[in-house]
């Protein structure tokens, strides 16, 4: 009997995705940080509806396997860590604004400060103008980065993107005005 594709399934993540996961938030928030966040907890990964990742204590895993056994799943179950997808037979990652928060609020790394206008702009999900930015919090992924408010507050995951005029903006990926606008 083959399992049905549209049911959400949870299980332990594959080697492949953790290395994706732990590669991407390495380079985010370097490797020593990411290993202790990750240490004494299982990654989790939802499929089929959804391709989804979040990080689950030992505690919360046993009490998660009680209720597999009995033939039910949750909808979701500890930290969100990100959303995956496959592109040209590779797995992509995309971390989460709460697994960036609490990186970022251990690394201190990998975050652009901006001003109060452009922390309005981040929470309403617009892009930021360069030139709204306070400071920087070297290293810059490649990909992602956390917008924070003056106050370190993560408010955003962004991009930096360079527009053909020479400027940049921060493209605003997920904010935290989205959970009130649509998430909740």
């Amino acid at each position: 009997m083959q399992a049905d594709k549209r049911k959400l399934v949870f299980e332990n993540a594959r080697d492949r995705e953790v290395g994706v996961i732990k590669k991407v938030l390495s380079e985010m928030f370097g490797t020593e940080c990411v290993e202790d966040f990750l240490k004494n907890n299982i990654i989790v990964v939802a499929r089929n509806k959804r391709y989804e990742v979040f990080l689950v204590s030992t505690q919360l895993y046993e009490m998660f396997m009680e209720i597999k056994n009995v033939g039910l799943e949750p909808y979701s179950i500890g930290l969100f860590l990100g959303r995956m997808y496959v592109k040209k037979n590779r797995i992509r990652y995309i971390p989460s604004l709460e697994s960036s928060e609490v990186l970022y609020n251990i690394s201190r790394r990998n975050a652009i400060m901006v001003n109060e206008k452009a922390t309005q702009l981040a929470l309403y999900g617009r892009n930021i103008f360069w030139e709204n930015v306070i400071r920087i919090f070297p290293p810059i992924h490649k990909k992602y980065v956390v917008v924070i408010t003056s106050a370190h507050e993560p408010i955003a995951l962004g991009r930096i993107r360079e527009l053909n005029y020479g400027k940049k903006i921060i493209e605003v990926l997920i904010d935290k005005g989205w959970y009130l606008r649509k998430g909740g």
